[in-house]
């Protein structure tokens, strides 16, 4: 399924389905066409869903993306990608340095989409930490990656 089908079924899930259907008719979708499998929406139709999302929860947008974050992840695993993902890389670097690779493949290969996908960097300091930067031209996300 597309990213926002998952929001729609992660807002589903975190509040109920009579909030969701509230939020849905709000960001004016047409009933039966808010969660289409496969189907690239824009962006202004998930900060639609986002924006009556936080006027529902009182939930600051930022904490809806990083909730969505972590619903993503766990989502993503039951939903057969866990092996995949573990075979990227046996570290966390190597992982989020072949995110990219793995964005593209799904774009191009699976559903033949000319999306251009987040970029993910890993630079290691002397320190032994780990600084991920996170590149995207979609603005006002960047905290799902946090979740």
């Amino acid at each position: 399924p597309s990213v926002f089908a998952i929001w729609i079924k992660a807002f589903a899930v975190l509040s109920d389905n009579a909030a969701f259907a509230f939020s849905s008719e709000r960001a004016s979708f047409q009933k039966g066409s808010e969660a289409i499998e496969n189907h690239q929406y824009r962006d202004d139709d998930t900060f639609a869903l986002i924006a009556a999302a936080v006027a529902l929860t009182g939930m600051a947008s930022d904490d809806l993306w990083e909730q969505f974050g972590a619903f993503f992840v766990e989502f993503v695993c039951t939903q057969g990608w866990e092996d995949l993902l573990r075979s990227m890389s046996p570290d966390i670097v190597g992982f989020f340095d072949g995110l990219d690779s793995l964005h593209n493949f799904i774009s191009f290969a699976l559903y033949k989409s000319n999306f251009a996908g987040p970029s993910f960097r890993c630079e290691k300091s002397d320190d032994g930490s780990v600084l991920l930067h996170y590149y995207t031209n979609r603005h006002g996300i960047y905290p799902f990656v946090k979740g």
